[in-house]
């Protein structure tokens, strides 16, 4: 017999009587989610499990957070780490475990969103009746492709001809073609702490055009670094010396979990979120600003996950490319609330590798 649960966020501190089996079994896994920046409702089920005989045969939790679209401001609750026991698989638990959360949300108020979803995920979303919006493009720039070429080349004397060969023309490329030289003389890059980010923050209001958004709180955003331990935080300032953008990147190998499940050894410089911090501030510069500071790394590949299509073109100008399936968007909002059946697309929303956190590379 199948029994499907929530934890609240008022019962963490009594989880040894109401939820045993959950605690015994994923001690690590009842811990909310940044609970130390994100303001938890007390009535916020924050995990949602099936439990089969005392044993969590699946899992799903879940964390608050504020949209803003169109000035209007909404509740929102994002999804996170949908797992089902392999050997329960098969039996539609994730379905009602996703169906007992869509319940709960909607009592609510909740919007209920997610990134990075497998394609079966995907299947079942539609089937549930979310809003598949699409995919944030994975927009890639190769500088070494030794670690690709190894996988298909035996002969290490012809991986370093065509690493070489194709290293001197992406040198030319960017200084003929990306005019990197030039940048240098109109912009200045520095790298800088939290505590400066949110001086910048409180002075200069982060751009989103029409985008919608969610939470912009300086202390969710330091949260979020220090789950991840390795961002830094870059600041593009102008010929005159005006923050024009930030944005912050990190630098980790594929070792663990290999590109397409077979490229291992990959350096990828990732730009994990961004944002601007002037109107008139360019797309432009944020693409050569990320080459720069990549340049100055041993990375083998950039990527920059994002949903604003200017954004994009400039990439491309750049020498990017888009590869793998991108970062999908669902989201699915109560029966009658204002955005049930709002028509939209990826570009309406601001989604970058912090949407969801950018390690998967289908």
């Amino acid at each position: 017999m199948v029994s499907i649960r929530h934890v609240l966020f008022s019962e963490r501190d009594n989880l040894i009587e109401l939820h045993p089996e959950l605690l015994c079994q994923y001690p690590k896994f009842v811990t909310p989610y940044l609970a130390d920046a994100i303001d938890y409702p007390a009535d916020f089920p924050y995990v949602f499990y099936a439990l089969e005989d005392g044993v969590v045969a699946s899992y799903l939790n879940a964390f608050p957070d504020i949209l803003f679209r169109e000035k209007q401001q909404y509740r929102w609750a994002w999804n996170a780490n949908l797992f089902t026991n392999p050997n329960f698989r098969g039996r539609g638990l994730a379905q009602k475990i996703i169906e007992h959360q869509l319940t709960e949300f909607a009592k609510r108020g909740f919007v209920w969103g997610g990134t990075f979803s497998s394609d079966p995920a995907l299947r079942l979303y539609r089937k549930l009746g979310f809003k598949v919006v699409g995919a944030a493009a994975r927009m890639c720039l190769l500088r070494n492709p030794a670690p690709f070429l190894r996988h298909h080349l035996s002969s290490r004397a012809l991986v370093r001809f065509l690493s070489s060969t194709y290293w001197l023309g992406y040198r030319s490329a960017k200084l003929i073609l990306f005019r990197q030289k030039s940048f240098k003389k109109n912009y200045s890059i520095e790298q800088i702490g939290f505590a400066a980010l949110a001086k910048l923050l409180d002075e200069h209001p982060r751009q989103y055009g029409d985008r919608a958004h969610w939470s912009d709180d300086a202390a969710l955003l330091r949260a979020k670094m220090n789950a991840r331990n390795s961002d830094q935080i870059a600041l593009v300032r102008d010929s005159s010396a005006r923050p024009l953008l930030f944005f912050l990147w990190r630098v980790r190998d594929t070792a663990e979990r290999p590109i397409k499940e077979r490229y291992s050894g990959v350096s990828m410089f990732s730009v994990m979120e961004f944002g601007y911090l002037q109107a008139e501030a360019s797309q432009d510069a944020l693409i050569r600003a990320a080459i720069a500071l990549f340049d100055e790394t041993s990375a083998d590949l950039l990527e920059i996950i994002t949903s604003p299509p200017e954004l994009e073109n400039a990439a491309r100008r750049h020498g990017f490319v888009a590869l793998g399936s991108g970062m999908s968007f669902t989201f699915k909002a109560p029966k009658g609330h204002p955005l049930d059946h709002v028509k939209t697309a990826v570009a309406d929303w601001d989604l970058t590798h912090y949407s969801g956190d950018g390690y998967s590379f289908e």
